[in-house]
């Protein structure tokens, strides 16, 4: 199940920080639905090898394909969802959202370890070269890349729509900024309540 929390903490965090809390669902969002991704990955992997007659190379390079970048766009959400934590927290300096951030941050830390892993293998393999170099998604929940094993299970998961809902919970607990409150006392329009009018745009031929 997706979240749809940010606007708990409207008016009571600052505007760049909300802004940022409401990219963070986005990337919250998105681990969620590729950790369901990884799920098929595994399901359909087990079909493939499972049948009766043996894979083909080309079966087998599309599984592999198609793992690797579920596994990679996985870790980049994890990645940004720490990014955006950090950014929050150095904009908002309440006690429990730095608590939150103080507690999650080490587990947090593992998905840009892991982002590194992958995106830096080239140089890896340029160097001194590395095993198992293409990557292999092993029960669904660990992915195993050179020398490295990374964890997308849901455990990892886990990490990521804790660590928002906490955010969450904490920005939401705030009071009403005073501006926001003396603007709805006021009977004016509240700072934040502006609408947002994005106008399409025709593709560009390139």
């Amino acid at each position: 199940m997706t979240f749809d929390r940010a606007g708990d903490a409207l008016w009571r965090i600052s505007n760049k920080a909300w802004t940022l809390l409401q990219l963070m669902e986005r990337y919250v969002n998105a681990a969620i639905v590729q950790r369901a991704r990884l799920d098929e990955d595994h399901r359909l992997f087990q079909e493939l090898i499972g049948r009766r007659q043996l894979p083909t190379r080309l079966e087998v390079a599309e599984h592999m394909a198609r793992g690797f970048a579920d596994v990679h766009f996985f870790i980049i959400c994890g990645d940004k969802i720490h990014g955006l934590s950090e950014h929050i927290v150095s904009i908002e300096h309440d006690r429990a959202i730095r608590t939150v951030w103080r507690k999650k941050r080490v587990k947090l830390d593992a998905f840009r370890v892991s982002r590194d892993v992958l995106e830096h293998m080239d140089e890896r393999i340029a160097k001194r070269g590395e095993p198992n170099s293409g990557g292999f998604l092993m029960n669904g929940v660990m992915y195993s890349i050179g020398d490295q094993t990374i964890d997308v299970g849901p455990s990892a998961l886990s990490v990521l729509t804790s660590a928002y809902a906490e955010l969450c919970d904490a920005a939401a607990a705030l009071p009403i900024r005073p501006e926001e409150k003396a603007a709805s006392e006021a009977g004016g329009p509240s700072i934040t309540s502006a609408p947002i009018t994005i106008t399409p745009q025709r593709p560009q031929m390139i």
